[in-house]
C-alpha cells in the first residue's frame, strides 16, 4: 500500500505494531531539505537506541506528536472497534492482504448499507447491532 500513498501525504501515523525500521524507510522519502513524508509510530528511547531513532522518540513525546496520536485514537480506532464488534471479526480466517482487503471492504459496505437502511426507516443510526442480532 506504500506505493499507493499520494505524493502529497506528509505523515503516516500508525500504532506500535508498525514500528519496523524497513517499513519506516520505505514510507519515508527524503527531500533536499528534510523529510517530505514521515512515518510516525510511538517510540521510546532506551539505553541502546540507535541515533537515528532518538529523533522519533523525541517527536513522539512532543506536544505536536501527542496531539496527532490523540486525534488518531478518536477518529480511526473507534471505527475499527465498531466494525470488529458488530461483525465479530476479531481475527481473520484468511491469509494475505488481498483476501483480507476484500473482507474489510465488504464489512465496511455492509455497515454503510445498514446505516443507510436505518436512516431511510427513520430509526436511530446506531441501531445496526439490533439488525445484525436479528439476522
Amino acid at each position: 500500500m506504500i506505493a499507493q500513498l499520494p505524493p502529497e501525504t506528509r505523515r503516516v501515523i500508525a500504532d506500535e505494531g508498525y514500528d519496523d525500521n524497513e517499513l519506516i524507510l520505505k514510507v519515508e522519502r527524503k527531500a533536499r531539505h528534510g523529510f517530505r513524508r514521515r512515518m510516525l509510530v510511538p517510540m521510546a528511547a532506551h539505553k541502546h537506541t540507535p541515533e537515528w531513532r532518538l529523533e522519533y522518540g523525541a517527536w513522539d513525546q512532543s506536544d505536536s506528536g501527542q496531539e496527532l496520536f490523540r486525534r488518531r485514537r478518536i477518529t480511526i480506532e473507534p471505527l475499527f472497534e465498531i466494525l470488529k464488534n458488530l461483525f465479530d471479526h476479531r481475527r481473520s480466517w484468511m491469509k494475505g492482504l488481498k483476501n483480507n482487503r476484500a473482507i474489510m471492504l465488504l464489512i465496511a459496505l455492509c455497515y454503510q448499507l445498514l446505516i443507510y437502511y436505518n436512516w431511510k426507516r427513520g430509526s436511530k443510526l446506531s441501531g445496526v447491532k439490533e439488525i445484525l442480532d436479528g439476522i
